[in-house]
């Protein structure tokens, strides 16, 4: 039958827990808990929670402290923010940043803090800054986000920010911003399949990507590839990937995965100039020659006898089709990282 999650049950049980775990010797034990906390709306908890965010030695619990105040709509909250907003760790300022649009606070405040964040800030903290421009819906963040623009446009803004500006541009409610990011789209879209997801290319999460490639049900990366020891043989083994493919090839395997194929995992079909034509599996490629195997054997054919390629399509969907393109950012970054 289906299951029944009463959140009352929840909360009764785990209140006679809570204070205790929230002062574990295990950092992940409290980090846990303060999430606990705040999923569950444990109301008493939380004077406890602003002086982990003050107090607190590791950096993910003061983070989960201060999301758990949010959670919980707490009257700590602010004092909360403005301690997060000058911690030593920038994924608690950033934390704290991605709360501020929610600060009963005027909105022009609000908007005024986040742009000179996102003017000045390391590039992490103007990216979480950005974001949260998008999610004010006031005619100062649209400010904010009007003057980032024109950089953007001219070629000027850091790569790593694109994708921030452009999903905060067109989700703040100003028509011309969003007007803005439909020509913008269309015009990179002209060009090419690398300028429609240049955004893409720098500025993710490799963490979240390795979550993404590990565990994203759509997309089923580890059915096909293999990283090490785990993961499918269908597609090519992509230990060494990053060592071996620019960002640009990276984008172009996972949003046109035909467009290119990995020697030992495609079928090309070529038409020599003596009129013979050899289909089998690319084996190897050079600037001289192709080696296929065309199931009898193998055979290696000098390029200068070519007249015409064709390559049979990919098995692989285009993950634009199945991932956000924040996903792809953050998948294109984690590749990077294998070497």
């Amino acid at each position: 039958g289906a299951v029944s999650n009463d959140p009352e049950e929840a909360r009764a049980a785990f209140a006679p827990l809570a204070a205790g775990m929230l002062a574990d010797a295990d950092s992940g034990v409290r980090a846990a808990a303060a999430a606990t906390v705040g999923r569950l709306s444990m109301d008493g908890t939380g004077d406890q929670l602003a002086s982990m965010v003050r107090a607190d030695e590791a950096h993910a619990v003061r983070a989960a402290a201060l999301q758990a105040l949010r959670h919980l709509r707490s009257g700590l909250l602010t004092a909360a923010v403005e301690t997060a907003l000058t911690d030593d760790h920038e994924e608690v300022r950033r934390e704290a940043l991605r709360i501020t649009p929610d600060l009963p606070a005027p909105p022009e405040t609000i908007a005024r803090l986040l742009a000179g964040v996102a003017a000045s800030g390391s590039l992490g903290e103007r990216q979480t800054a950005i974001s949260a421009l998008g999610a004010l819906t006031h005619p100062a963040a649209a400010e904010a986000l009007w003057s980032l623009w024109e950089p953007l446009a001219t070629g000027e803004l850091e790569p790593e920010l694109h994708l921030e500006l452009l999903e905060a541009a067109a989700g703040q409610g100003d028509p011309g911003l969003a007007e803005s990011v439909h020509v913008y789209r269309a015009r990179q879209a002209a060009k090419g399949i690398e300028a429609a997801f240049a955004e893409t290319l720098r500025g993710g999460n490799a963490g979240d990507g390795r979550r993404v490639f590990r565990d994203n049900q759509s997309a089923s990366c580890l059915r096909c590839h293999a990283v090490g020891s785990h993961g499918g043989n269908v597609g090519p083994n992509l230990s060494r990937i990053g060592a071996t493919s620019t960002r640009e090839e990276l984008l172009q395997s996972l949003v046109n995965p035909s467009a290119r194929v990995t020697p030992g995992y495609g079928i090309v079909s070529l038409l020599l100039d003596n009129g013979e034509r050899l289909a089998g599996i690319l084996r190897e490629e050079t600037e001289s020659e192709y080696e296929l195997d065309l199931g009898d054997g193998i055979r290696r054919i000098d390029r200068a006898d070519v007249v015409s390629r064709e390559d049979a399509p990919s098995s692989m969907p285009p993950m634009d089709q199945l991932l956000t393109r924040r996903e792809i950012r953050d998948l294109i970054e984690y590749l990077t990282t294998l070497r």
